[in-house]
């Protein structure tokens, strides 16, 4: 039968126990990471600019390219403003806080991220004639900044100290795809009196990611985000 003094005389809780030992309204400390917005953050902003050209060919296709940069300005990342500094490079070395009222992070909100977008678009259309119709597009594009994923809060994981080193966490965002094709098309069946056949096909890059080492800490900050030097690498994953 069960030996936790709550349960000792079950099948029911030891209500009286339980009210005797946790009065309501008793409060119990934070032992996680705390998170708090900003009263200074402000509403990320985006600048677009863009200029394309269109060109008719023959009396049922067109031809455009168009140019798309998008500037991400003022995007929310988390500072830590309770910073862990681990005892040496192993992995298992304790993490020692500046405030020990809080075992871990102390997640702040700031407005300190950004990320730019270049996108060069070109797009083929035939219009409905002869029984067909067909659109081809390609994108090639660029996205970069020092956020992982702009639009979602993410937390730096470069900070040593009270110093962020965001340069350091500048790379390809994860929504960067540099080549996008799509093709879509429908077609009359011959003698079907107007049945037609569609599809649509799309190839894109795929998500791009880092290799990091999380057998050692060189900059002791407790996080495991250093990249592994550039190069191949193959074999299991538990490697």
């Amino acid at each position: 039968l069960p030996t936790n003094p709550f349960l000792v005389n079950g099948p029911v809780v030891n209500r009286a126990l339980l009210n005797q030992m946790f009065p309501a309204g008793t409060t119990q400390k934070n032992t996680g990471t705390v998170q708090f917005d900003n009263p200074d953050r402000t509403v990320p902003y985006t600048r677009q600019a863009s200029v394309g050209y269109e060109k008719q060919i023959g009396t049922a296709m067109a031809a455009s390219v168009d140019y798309i940069r998008n500037d991400l300005r003022d995007l929310y990342i988390r500072q830590d403003l309770n910073p862990g500094t681990r005892a040496s490079t192993a992995r298992t070395a304790a993490v020692t806080r500046p405030n020990p009222n809080f075992t871990a992070s102390v997640l702040e909100i700031t407005n300190l991220g950004w990320a730019n977008s270049n996108s060069l678009q070109f797009s083929l259309v035939k219009r409905y004639s002869r029984g067909y119709q067909y659109r081809a597009s390609y994108t090639l594009s660029n996205t970069f900044g020092n956020v992982p994923s702009p639009g979602a809060i993410d937390t730096v994981s470069t900070q040593v100290g009270t110093d962020l080193h965001l340069e350091d966490a500048e790379a390809r965002t994860t929504q960067d795809r540099p080549h996008v094709l799509s093709l879509t098309g429908a077609a009359e069946i011959p003698k079907t009196g107007g049945l037609q056949l569609s599809g649509s096909f799309q190839y894109q890059s795929g998500t791009p990611f880092t290799l990091t080492d999380s057998t050692t800490d060189p900059n002791r900050n407790g996080q495991f985000e250093e990249p592994l030097p550039a190069g191949s690498y193959s074999g299991a994953a538990s490697n």
